[in-house]
């Protein structure tokens, strides 16, 4: 049987149910041992828990922080699109141009506008 504290619990209440004269033959410690060993286990389960309680809050913080970053980022992605597809277009007429340039067809000269 897995020790639990539920079990210990439980073996703690038997052990205090045994008359003085089963427990004088050497069967069983006394309550005062059951109580001890269950204290320590009960000890054991609260710094269990508290490590627990450390964790979750280490986890939960960690979960907030990448919660608030992940806010801004569909202002970065919107502004990413555009400068991608402007990129692409610059590159793709450069290809073009120089795809012309070698099969010697007429080059038009390359004209520039910037808005403002």
């Amino acid at each position: 049987m897995k020790r639990t504290l539920r079990n210990s619990y439980l073996v703690l209440s038997n052990a205090i149910s045994i008359s003085d004269d089963i427990r004088e033959r050497g069967e069983f410690l006394s309550p005062e041992a059951y109580t001890k060993d269950f204290l320590k286990e009960l000890s054991n389960e609260i710094k269990r828990l508290e490590r627990y309680k450390k964790e979750q809050a280490a986890i939960e913080s960690e979960r907030t922080r990448l919660k608030s970053l992940c806010i801004n980022i569909p202002d970065l992605l919107l502004r990413y699109p555009v400068f991608l597809d402007r990129a692409f277009d610059r590159t793709l007429k450069q290809l073009e141009r120089a795809q012309r340039i070698r099969r010697g067809e007429p080059v038009a000269p390359r004209i520039d506008i910037d808005v403002s």
